[in-house]
């Protein structure tokens, strides 16, 4: 059965089809590169809206891609790797006489099995390889197969691989193996297969594509999903409320909320969702916009506390008290490692230097060389607002100054 949607302003990843607000110059970018066989790494922080671009990338490139998507938070080592390849492929590749012929040549075959309990029918993979044995050549025999894909099966291939950074942690990744198994196989793709590389860790993601040592320097496009600009955000509310609720928002409402969140993507969606909500409810009655605004702020920053307290659980004493002082830096130019600063934290500049090394690494803090030292920021928009409130700021506070400059304009 198919629902309407009623509730424009989406806050789990958008679909293809449902409200989407631009990011036009990225999608050209992905779809040209796409259509050219590439390879893309995608740099974004957390919630910026990458999985919903590449929804987005799906729907553009039509019924003759297939997407095929692979999380690498569940591939903790090689076997887990070949497991889920195993379902990609047997998922991908029609039961056909062609296809079992063209394995056989591949040296693979698609057998049929029975769950022992429920008598289940399923299809999986055999090689035949005599290194079958060897999970580096298990699973080099599906990447292999991977890329095959496009000839079996008559469709061009894009293939998204969300949090590639966690390859690295994986504790059988000895000699970067993982990353030459990948390089190997990826810089022989045919036509019709391409690959977009994305994760929430951008310095650890940054490092393995442009590092000259490491093996995925050269030969992939580079592409940052950053805030959404006012320009667009703005049209994008303002046809929303008035497609959905036929009420006219007025203009300083998004423009507000944009600049309170510096474009962060999941943060507009979710405050716009609130207000949305607000103003289904009040619509007969007369909108109290400013009022309205400052409930849809105040929910919005009091639904993500918890979870914030919970993200931050993994920092250790340190690390929370060198992140809150960043947070709280007025100047943002200021160097953490100043007399002053240093005076204000308590903490030794070496357990200051380690603690920006594992936020850094971590993707909540964002390192800004400046001439002389470099600069850290909070990553998340959203984080910073958080770390204010826990810091003793009061959610109130924060959204009576928004209420105060949509009333004065």
């Amino acid at each position: 059965m198919k629902f309407l949607l009623r509730n424009p302003f989406l806050t789990r990843p958008i679909k293809w089809g449902e409200p989407f607000c631009n990011r036009e110059k990225e999608l050209q970018t992905l779809i040209r590169e796409a259509k050219n066989s590439g390879l893309v790494v995608l740099y974004g922080p957390r919630r910026c809206g990458k999985t919903s671009i590449l929804n987005q990338l799906e729907g553009r490139l039509g019924n003759d891609w297939i997407r095929i998507e692979l999380d690498f938070t569940f591939v903790p080592n090689l076997r887990e790797l070949v497991i889920r390849l195993d379902e990609i492929l047997t998922k991908a590749l029609p039961k056909s006489k062609k296809i079992r012929k063209a394995l056989a040549a591949k040296k693979v075959s698609l057998e049929l099995s029975f769950d022992p309990v429920t008598m289940t029918p399923s299809f999986g993979l055999g090689l035949k390889s005599k290194d079958a044995g060897s999970l580096i050549a298990e699973s080099l025999i599906r990447l292999e197969l991977l890329t095959s894909l496009p000839e079996l099966i008559d469709r061009r291939v894009l293939v998204t691989f969300d949090e590639f950074q966690e390859i690295i942690y994986a504790p059988d990744n000895k000699d970067h193996i993982y990353e030459k198994l990948f390089r190997g196989v990826f810089q022989k793709r045919p036509e019709g297969f391409s690959v977009v590389f994305c994760g929430s860790k951008n310095t650890v993601l940054r490092k393995m594509f442009s590092d000259r040592a490491r093996m995925f320097y050269r030969g992939i496009k580079s592409l940052d999903i950053n805030s959404l600009q006012e320009d667009f955000f703005i049209p994008f509310a303002e046809e929303n409320f008035s497609r959905t609720l036929g009420i006219d928002i007025p203009k300083v409402i998004p423009e507000v909320v944009c600049r309170f969140l510096d474009g962060h993507p999941y943060g507009l969606q979710k405050v716009m969702h609130n207000l949305w909500n607000l103003c289904d409810t009040e619509k007969t009655s007369g909108i109290d916009w400013p009022e309205a605004l400052g409930i849809a702020l105040r929910d919005f920053l009091l639904e993500e506390l918890l979870p914030f307290q919970a993200h931050i659980g993994q920092l250790t004493p340190v690390q929370r008290k060198t992140f809150q002082a960043i947070s709280g830096m007025e100047d943002e130019y200021q160097s953490i490692f100043s007399k002053e600063s240093l005076g204000k934290i308590g903490l030794a500049q070496s357990s200051i230097a380690l603690s920006l090394k594992a936020l850094d690494e971590k993707g909540f803090l964002t390192k800004v060389p400046e001439i002389g030292h470099d600069r850290y920021v909070v990553t998340d928009i959203i984080d910073k607002l958080c770390l204010r409130i826990l810091s003793g700021v009061s959610v109130d506070e924060m959204t009576d100054r928004v209420i105060l400059a949509v009333r004065s304009s």
